[in-house]
């Protein structure tokens, strides 16, 4: 069973726009000269017969660096945690 649907317990999912609303952490994690990575962390509560539950999650965003220091989107992916 994938862990969305664990954790979901037979409820309906939110729609992807409403998961991306607010991340907890929107941080840096690699920088050097022609690339940069970045993470913004996701937890999404849930409350199941009185315990809470968390969805968390992560996106990964890549971007390489122009001869200026500027930033061109290179690629981005999910990740459940």
């Amino acid at each position: 069973m994938p862990r969305t649907s664990c954790w979901l317990d037979g409820g309906t999912p939110l729609p992807q726009k409403q998961l991306l609303y607010f991340p907890l952490i929107d941080r840096d994690i690699f920088e050097d000269a022609s690339w940069v990575v970045n993470r913004r962390y996701f937890a999404i509560p849930r409350f199941v017969h009185d315990d809470l539950r968390l969805f968390l999650f992560f996106e990964e965003c890549c971007f390489t660096k122009d001869s200026t220091g500027g930033l061109q989107f290179s690629s981005s992916e999910f990740f459940v945690l």
